[in-house]
């Protein structure tokens, strides 16, 4: 399925809600990360994993990621360009895409 992106001032970002496998969500954002995007994805199973993407410095996955997280009980970490991590309440996953969404677009406002 092609995934569209939306875009925050001249940044495209990717985002959604899968039931994809890590290692597919992983090489999708990582083209997105060279590609100059940012991808916000969140797979569901029986616990959420959240995975940001980030190939513009203004998003700074290693501070965003688990900022979001701890709103919602989880915890991740990673690298400025790519970061994952997760929570166990499945029924908050739309709401922490929703929060990774807006913590993405306020990073490329304040820069």
């Amino acid at each position: 399925a092609a995934l569209e992106p939306y875009t925050v001032g001249d940044l495209k970002v990717y985002s959604g809600r899968f039931a994809a496998d890590r290692k597919t969500l992983t090489e999708r954002a990582e083209a997105i990360k060279s590609s100059g995007g940012v991808a916000a994805f969140v797979s569901v199973s029986d616990t959420v994993s959240v995975l940001l993407a980030s190939g513009d410095p203004r998003v700074d996955c290693r501070k965003i990621l688990p900022e979001v997280l701890k709103e919602f009980g989880g915890r991740g970490g990673g690298k400025t360009d790519f970061a994952q991590g997760g929570i166990e309440d499945v029924d908050k996953a739309d709401r922490l895409l929703e929060s990774l969404k807006d913590a993405v677009s306020r990073a490329i406002k304040l820069n």
